[in-house]
């Protein structure tokens, strides 16, 4: 009843806003709409941002420069409720949810229920996060299920991006910019043009040295002291390449290949103590101040491991990675209204990481593990569409993909003398294919009804899964062990229906039912590999409305859409035991809010006002989750599991430790309830030949919760960032001077969190005493100033 009462007043703001200037929008013409306008491929058909029934948060290339956003990271101060960060150590990439929806957070293996969708290749791994983003021609953010049209893993909401194509006149551009707080410098540019009539190549690459943006207080005395005193201390490099072919206005064949290269500090090296319940300081010892700031204390791992296992080397603490992403579109005009095409992707990512994993330098807590991780992924789509002038219109395809995956780690406590704590290596296979088909019903000129859905068959299994016990001696590769499940199916089908009203070609309404999947798996984290690996599918469904309109002789433009989700089998994942990770799913959990948005063309002549507002309300309805580090029975650990019922429990006999506790009725983690943003552009001409630009741009975020376990001094804390540039540029473009501000408030957040290792007492104690453990986080970019010299040709 909630779902439809939420629905009903949905209706309501829809129909208030279309009285308030639906006069306004007539006025404005078709001509002028498509102008103005963003075209989005959100249906794999190329249509205003508007026009489409979609929560869409659309961003040109332009915007992406003006911000200097490089990464997916930047993207999210653009998109209320969508949350991204570095996630601590996890070994894939991050963290990526979205109106708080999001998969597991550090296993290897896992798909992400936000995923990608890059020059039409989908990509459902975080590790994308690490790949540089330049030269693109823009982003498209889509929220809510889009399981018919991006298909495999997409619950939560689509990242999708394209980028810039060959130019028919020769062009070219390089930008160097040096950012002073992390000692950075960048560099990024293109050449693009004709190679003849039909063929045409464009070239982009970027790079940066960075020095880091945190300081690292390990003492210079300590044996454990890293050889910088700054991090996290990277370079990184990408190239891309594009060719599109062209021969008659029939057909087209776009080749587009990435290639990425990050070497620098490991994924820790920026973790720190946010949270020290005993005292203030770290439990383990040592100097650190135990909250978020531009200071760590994490050591290297040591000399003494790398004569137990040589790939350890000198204990200097490393990751490095490499990416190719390849997509080959090509699209046939079978007839003027039937267009076929075809998508093939290639996928690899290589990672090696060595960390410590404690944010310490006291040898005897120094956790250090070498983390390795090979993802190949190849895909297959082809699709057919109509563009009658007729009623009915139809979409139908077909999608193949199939992955390799080996993901593994060896870690060992202690830097002195240290002792084996895991040792293991996993591989994994899976296929996944669908057929998918939607047909669009044009009831009236105004009125449009479509459906659809997907069919999905997903397979996964183990052919090699290879393990030793803590305390042994280390072998590499480590012996194989027989797992008790290893492969596993999931089949799928997630239909979609919406309706769309089109009063005038400035006034959009919409509402829809949709359901989104995501595959199970196997855990190829550091497990219990005597008991089964193996976690459930998660299945989304639900509703969501909205309005877009052009009022204001076009001046204005506003989005506003209302949803509500139930989701059942959340993938989640935490740590337990200092080391052990249990990746389970929950029970059911409901996900409802608002979004809204406008941009103004303010009467001051250059002068653009724009703006974004989420709510979000995300609970678990029912879930038992793993207790954190010293969590009492009195502080709620205490339940312990059903046997043989996943996902229930009891409350544990007197005398028995729990394991668990009940989350039911309690905040999502990575669910702000309030997110927004504002922010101004104006540009003006000085004289003859120059423009000067200033813009301002302020990101607020509630607080939330950052793990599995709801630990309450995980809790990453409410922020608000600003963000300020001031350029000078020709008339023409060809040149420009900036200085770009972002986070001028010098906010320090994070997006995930965990118990550092061996801290706090065992959870669900009933009859000693509790100490919490200490929380450790790895914290989000402070302050950023840079210069930036831009040349165009």
């Amino acid at each position: 009843m909630k779902r439809f009462g939420l629905l009903s007043h949905t209706a309501l703001a829809l129909v208030m806003i279309a009285a308030v200037d639906v006069g306004a929008a007539s006025a404005q013409s078709a001509d002028k709409v498509a102008k103005d306008d963003i075209i989005v491929t959100a249906r794999k058909r190329n249509e205003t941002s508007l026009s489409v029934p979609v929560v869409i948060t659309a961003v040109s290339g332009a915007e992406l420069e003006r911000r200097a956003v490089n990464s997916i990271d930047g993207i999210a101060r653009l998109v209320p409720q969508l949350v991204v960060g570095e996630g601590g150590g996890t070994v894939q990439g991050g963290n990526i949810a979205l109106r708080g929806i999001s998969g597991a957070d550090a296993n290897p293996f896992a798909d992400q229920a936000v995923s990608f969708n890059i020059d039409g290749v989908q990509v459902s791994r975080a590790s994308i996060r690490r790949m540089a983003e330049m030269d693109l021609q823009q982003i498209e953010i889509l929220k809510g299920p889009q399981t018919l049209f991006f298909g495999k893993n997409s619950p939560g909401g689509i990242i999708s991006m394209r980028s810039a194509d060959p130019t028919d006149k020769f062009s070219a551009k390089i930008s160097t910019g040096y950012e002073f707080n992390a000692r950075e410098w960048r560099g990024d540019g293109y050449v693009s043009g004709p190679i003849s009539d039909t063929l045409g190549f464009r070239i982009a690459a970027y790079g940066t040295d960075m020095k880091g943006w945190t300081k690292n207080e390990v003492p210079d005395a300590s044996p454990l002291a890293p050889d910088h005193g700054r991090s996290p201390d990277s370079q990184e490099y990408a190239l891309r390449g594009t060719l599109k072919y062209a021969p008659t206005d029939r057909f087209f064949a776009r080749l587009k290949m990435n290639y990425g290269h990050v070497k620098g500090d490991s994924s820790a090296a920026n973790v720190q103590f946010v949270d020290c319940p005993v005292g203030g300081t770290p439990q383990s010892g040592g100097i650190d101040d135990c909250k978020a700031d531009d200071h760590v204390s994490v050591g290297n791992v040591g000399t003494a491991v790398g004569l137990l296992d040589g790939r350890f080397g000198d204990g200097e603490t490393f990751l490095k990675q490499k990416q190719a992403l390849g997509s080959l579109e090509m699209e046939y005009n079978l007839t003027d209204h039937l267009t076929l095409s075809s998508i093939t992707g290639y996928y690899d990512v290589s990672l090696r990481n060595l960390a410590n994993f404690t944010a310490s330098y006291i040898p005897a807590s120094v956790l250090s593990s070498l983390n390795r991780m090979n993802i190949e992924e190849i895909s297959q789509e082809v699709r057919l569409t109509s563009s009658f002038d007729s009623m009915l219109n139809f979409m139908i395809g077909g999608f193949y993909q199939e992955t390799t995956a080996k993901a593994g780690s060896t870690t060992f406590l202690g830097a002195d003398t240290p002792f084996l704590i895991n040792n293991y290596l996993l591989e994994q296979k899976g296929k996944a294919s669908s057929i998918f088909g939607q047909a669009l019903l044009d009831i009236t000129p105004k009125l449009e009804l479509a459906g659809g859905g997907r069919y999905s068959h997903e397979k996964k299994r183990l052919p090699s899964v290879s393990s030793q016990p803590a305390f042994s001696v280390p072998v590499y590769p480590p012996p194989e062990v027989t797992t008790v499940l290893d492969e596993s199916s999931w089949n799928d089908f997630s239909p979609e229906v919406s309706l769309t009203y089109r009063p005038s070609e400035t006034l959009t309404f919409f509402g829809s039912y949709k359901e989104g999947f995501l595959s199970g798996g196997f855990n190829s984290g550091s497990a219990n590999f005597a008991l089964p690996l193996d976690y459930d599918e998660q299945r989304v469904d639900g509703f969501e409305a909205g309005v877009k309109g052009l009022f204001l002789d076009g001046a204005l433009r506003t989005n506003l859409a209302l949803y509500t989700y139930d989701v059942t089998g959340l993938q989640v994942q935490v740590t337990t035991q200092g080391t052990i990770q249990e990746l389970k799913n929950a029970g059911k959990v409901k996900s409802q809010g608002a979004e809204f948005d406008f941009t103004y063309r303010m009467p001051v002549d250059g002068l653009n006002l724009h703006g974004a507002l989420g709510y979000s309300k995300g609970e678990y309805d029912e879930y038992f989750a793993s207790c954190y580090r010293g969590q009492s029975k009195a502080l709620g650990c205490a339940y312990v599991p059903v046997p043989g019922s996943p996902g229930q429990a009891v409350l544990a006999a007197p005398g028995t430790p729990g394991s668990l506790q009940d989350l039911s009725n309690t905040d999502l983690i990575r669910a702000p309830e309030w997110t927004g943003n504002i922010g101004f552009t104006y540009e003006t001409p000085i004289m003859t030949g120059l423009v000067l630009g200033l813009s301002g741009d302020a990101t607020h975020s509630g607080s939330y919760l950052t793990d599995a376990t709801s630990k309450a001094a995980g809790r990453s804390p409410s922020y608000t960032l600003l963000d300020a540039t001031v350029r000078l540029a020709t008339e023409d473009e060809r040149w420009e001077v900036a200085f770009i501000g972002k986070n001028l408030s010098n906010e320090y957040y994070w997006t995930r969190n965990s118990d550092s290792p061996f801290t706090g007492t065992p959870p669900g104690n009933e009859a000693g005493p509790s100490v919490l453990g200490d929380t450790v986080s790895s914290i989000s970019r402070g302050r950023d100033l840079m210069v930036r010299v831009t040349a165009k040709y």
